[in-house]
């Protein structure tokens, strides 16, 4: 029968001697869910040395397994959420992980009962993600009983196998058909977006709260892009690339695609955010964005694997023609689970 321990830390309070391996089982866990190459360790270990932040709040459950004259930590949960509920933002985050070789011993029911005796009270939601058919997803639907809310298909392409030359030819394309409707693509990034972040926000605000009702509205004033900017540069050393679609006419800006990078994986981009306000929303502009920011990746960068979660499929849930030029393919789909607080306390 396992001995397992569990204690519980706030994000300043874990011990310097659990760190790394707290950071191990991240990475751990990163391989397990992901189709990309994964980071070096420190990606994972320099957000715990950080001191606490003013608006996020995490909370850590680690699991010990106590063996003969030492202890080993075997799994963890992480519950991650705003300390007051700004941006009509009431929703925890929570992972649990437990190593491979541990499971099925109760470890993974040790933490998510202590992670419930630490949950804040003002939560209204907590989400949760499980591959599709895993372990962890039927634990969740047969003995949790929680229903999925939605699906999260993980789309990526290995760009280093796409012609240069040709992507190129159809970027150029795709700018020309742009600029027949009076649209023009521009360029910012984490260096210099201040220089347009007052429409920078506006525009995010509104790709942000599409298909929300008026209770879910988050606002996101410039105060929270910047403070967005710089929780990606300190915190995780992302540097954001930004193309925006631009009216001619008054300067405007109409649809926005956001690629991040990472110091500590030079190999992978994420596409964090593309959309458009209703009237540019159609495919001939968010390919045209997506060539634009494909031409960066492979002329200035050395990313070799592009990832994506927000393609759309056809009614066949089949990936679209463009977005099969550009060479994405379906890799991992997650389930994600929305789960009301009451329930999620078994109250």
């Amino acid at each position: 029968m396992s001995n397992f321990i569990t204690n519980t830390y706030s994000h300043f309070e874990i011990p310097n001697t659990l760190k790394k391996e707290l950071a191990i089982l991240m990475k751990a866990r990163h391989m397990e869910y992901s189709d990309m190459p994964v980071h070096d360790l420190n990606y994972y270990l320099k957000p715990l040395n950080q001191p606490e932040d003013e608006e996020i709040g995490i909370i850590y459950i680690l699991a010990l397994e106590q063996l003969e004259s030492q202890s080993e930590l075997v799994g963890y949960a992480r519950l991650e959420y705003r300390k007051e509920s700004v941006y009509n933002q009431n929703n925890g985050v929570l992972q649990i992980f437990v190593k491979e070789d541990k499971r099925g011993k109760g470890c993974g029911t040790r933490l998510l009962n202590a992670i419930r005796e630490e949950t804040p009270a003002f939560l209204t939601t907590i989400t949760m993600h499980a591959e599709k058919d895993s372990i962890s997803s039927k634990i969740l639907e047969k003995k949790l009983l929680v229903e999925k809310t939605s699906e999260n298909r993980h789309y990526f392409s290995v760009i280093r196998e796409l012609s240069f030359e040709e992507i190129l030819e159809l970027e150029k394309e795709a700018t020309k058909e742009l600029e027949k409707e009076e649209l023009e693509i521009i360029y910012t990034n984490s260096d210099t977006f201040h220089e347009i972040e007052n429409e920078y926000a506006k525009l995010l605000e509104v790709i942000w709260n599409i298909g929300t009702d008026s209770s879910e509205h988050e606002s996101f004033p410039v105060e929270r892009l910047r403070g967005r900017m710089q929780y990606f540069i300190e915190e995780f050393n992302i540097f954001m690339h930004t193309f925006f679609v631009r009216k001619k006419s008054d300067n405007s800006l109409v649809a926005i695609t956001e690629n991040v990078l990472y110091k500590s994986n030079p190999k992978v981009a994420d596409e964090a955010i593309i959309g458009a306000l209703d009237e540019f929303n159609d495919e001939q502009t968010e390919h045209a964005l997506r060539l634009k920011s494909l031409v960066l990746l492979l002329k200035e960068t050395e990313v070799t694997h592009w990832e994506s979660s927000e393609l759309k499929l056809d009614e066949s849930l089949q990936i679209s023609p463009n977005d099969e030029i550009l060479g994405f393919r379906i890799g991992k789909i997650f389930n994600i689970y929305s789960i009301p607080i009451k329930k999620f306390l078994n109250r």
